[in-house]
């Protein structure tokens, strides 16, 4: 009967053993390795600001004529019949207008484009608009007119056709977008009743050299 025990008890003990290695064998197979491969680029970055004549049109490469129908005149009374005449060009970054004023009130329009063509959102950090200045010819009395006449000229650049919403600091144009301007100039209607102030020469501001300059948004 002892010799019976003995037996079971060793042939316990060594079940255990076999499962535990058994179990050590199993564990051995949940292995594994997780693979992660990529790879960077550091692309190219462009900065593109340009005038162009239509919505998301091409940068123009040489002088290129604003067409006649982005230049609208009116006179700003409905009733009177506009006397003003005007031209326009652009080639890439430089817009370049001449507008001739024959009655107080008459008013010109061009509708321009500035196109984000570059990989960064652009906003305007700097706007110059300064006020016209006429040439001054000799003569106490000339010299007197024409200062007249210059307060009487007025220009801007607008985002709206009334002339309401002037481009400001931090307006911005997203990365290949194209945002509409107008750039409007006028003869006010300020004038002596009697029209004494009138020019009685042909009166001719100085290059108006305006400014709007863009920074990365």
């Amino acid at each position: 009967m002892e010799k019976e025990k003995k037996r079971q008890v060793i042939a316990i003990i060594i079940t255990v053993v076999l499962s535990i290695i058994s179990l050590g064998v199993a564990f051995a197979v949940f292995s594994g390795t997780l693979n992660i491969n990529g790879t960077a680029t550091v692309d190219t970055i462009k900065w593109d600001m340009y005038f162009t004549t239509a919505n998301d049109g091409e940068k123009p490469s040489e002088s290129t004529t604003i067409p006649s129908g982005n230049i609208q005149i009116s006179n700003i009374d409905p009733n009177v019949t506009p006397t003003v005449t005007a031209t326009g060009s652009m080639v890439a970054t430089t817009l370049t207008w001449d507008a001739i004023f024959r009655t107080p009130g008459d008013r010109v329009m061009y509708t321009v484009y500035v196109k984000n063509g570059g990989t960064f959102n652009a906003k305007v950090t700097d706007v110059n608009m300064p006020i016209p200045t006429c040439t001054i010819k000799t003569g106490t009395a000339q010299q007197e007119a024409e200062t007249r006449v210059c307060g009487h000229i007025h220009y801007g650049l607008y985002n709206d056709t009334a002339g309401s919403s002037a481009v400001a600091v931090d307006q911005t144009i997203p990365a290949g977008t194209t945002k509409a301007y107008y750039l409007i100039a006028w003869l006010d209607t300020n004038w002596a009743q009697d029209g004494s102030d009138l020019p009685t020469e042909t009166v001719k501001t100085n290059q108006i050299s305006a400014t709007v300059s863009f920074g990365q948004n």
